[in-house]
């Protein structure tokens, strides 16, 4: 049986419901795709931890896990934008706004992860080498950038789902400023 067949068997299956086979086919490649990366980012990190750098090490351990969601996100999203087109129903209007808060969510959880991975490296090499350096800078410097980039986040994916975020920056810097004098 070679292609055209089977392709003809399929439609004559499916009759007009051949979006179910795309859809099929979408969430197929979105887990091989994952597979795939999942293989390739952990041979990659192995070989990454051998060298003298700590950069690297935290940059693709602290991407492993998000860039599995980001895959399934955009995979299935793009999935349930067919069946939205096909089907046109109104659930599926939500899904644009899933997958752009999604990415946000999943940038976010990345640099928190990198932050706290090369805080991480950065302590161990400084130990072992026997330097000295101030545990406690190091961990206030790790926690202020992790805050700003949720904060960072959270203000992005309101102004994504229509949200006026000018109001909370607005009352952000007033109270930024009463807390400036109050600490006068």
């Amino acid at each position: 049986m070679n292609f055209p067949e089977i392709s003809n068997t399929l439609l004559g299956y499916f009759g007009k419901e051949t979006w179910i086979v795309q859809v099929f086919i979408v969430v197929f490649i979105t887990a091989v795709i994952n597979w795939v990366q999942k293989r390739v980012l952990a041979k990659l990190v192995v070989k990454l931890q051998r060298t003298r750098t700590y950069w690297d090490d935290a940059l693709f351990d602290a991407a492993r896990k998000p860039i599995y969601f980001l895959i399934w996100i955009i995979g299935l999203t793009f999935a349930a934008d067919i069946v939205r087109t096909e089907t046109d129903e109104a659930i599926f209007e939500a899904v644009e706004p899933i997958r752009e808060v999604g990415v946000i969510v999943v940038i976010c959880w990345f640099l928190v992860r990198f932050i706290g991975r090369a805080e991480r490296n950065i302590v161990e090499k400084k130990q072992v080498a026997g330097e000295d350096f101030d545990q406690t800078t190091a961990d206030a410097i790790a926690k202020l950038l992790r805050i700003s980039v949720i904060i960072t986040a959270t203000l992005v994916a309101m102004q994504t789902l229509g949200y006026s975020i000018s109001g909370v920056l607005a009352f952000g810097g007033i109270g930024g400023i009463a807390v400036g004098f109050a600490a006068r």
